[in-house]
């Protein structure tokens, strides 16, 4: 994994997911399609091959243009092995759910790598994990945290990342009032 270029070089946000994770973030605007017609985002659906989305995996983690990599986790299921793997800071790579898939803290690989960093050996107790089943509030904070270090980093902040950070925490602010109010 080459982790050439530097963070000034990292404005794109690439993604691999379903259909309805793509298509909200592309609204959002995080597509581009480069000179030779290489995207930022790979769709996953049921029939495509793990070798396709190993592959756009190894592309995105190397090329030199992008800062973050969100991934569906019940994508990177998939491909679980190399997404464990994979321990370069950028670009930074995200775990997010879907709408048919809820997110599980146990197996995002960077909070695996943040427990045995703190030695601990399971997730704390926390009624948020529980109760959010969509984006719980760790993912938006991680989320948010991780655009907000690329873009200090970059020294600009992109306005797609504004409407994406805006959309998520709008979004996970309505996820939890449902949630909480039903318990």
């Amino acid at each position: 994994m080459s982790n050439s270029g530097t963070a000034k070089d990292r404005t794109l946000i690439a993604v691999i997911g379903d259909e309805d994770s793509i298509t909200g973030l592309l609204l959002a605007g995080i597509g581009h399609v480069d000179n030779q017609q290489k995207k930022n985002f790979l769709i996953v659906d049921g029939k495509t091959p793990t070798a396709v989305i190993e592959s756009a995996f190894q592309e995105y983690t190397e090329r030199p243009d992008i800062a973050i990599l969100l991934i569906n986790q019940h994508v990177a299921d998939k491909i679980r092995l190399t997404v464990d793997r994979y321990q370069a800071a950028f670009p930074a790579l995200l775990e997010i759910p879907s709408k048919d898939h809820p997110y599980d803290p146990s197996k995002d690989s960077v909070l695996k790598r943040v427990q045995k960093l703190r030695g601990m050996s399971s997730l704390p107790d926390s009624p948020h994990l529980v109760t959010i089943s969509l984006i719980p509030p760790v993912s938006c904070r991680r989320l948010s945290a991780a655009f907000n270090t690329t873009t200090d980093v970059l020294s600009q902040k992109p306005p797609c990342i504004t409407s994406i950070t805006s959309s998520v925490h709008a979004y996970t602010n309505n996820q939890y009032n449902v949630a909480t109010s039903h318990h």
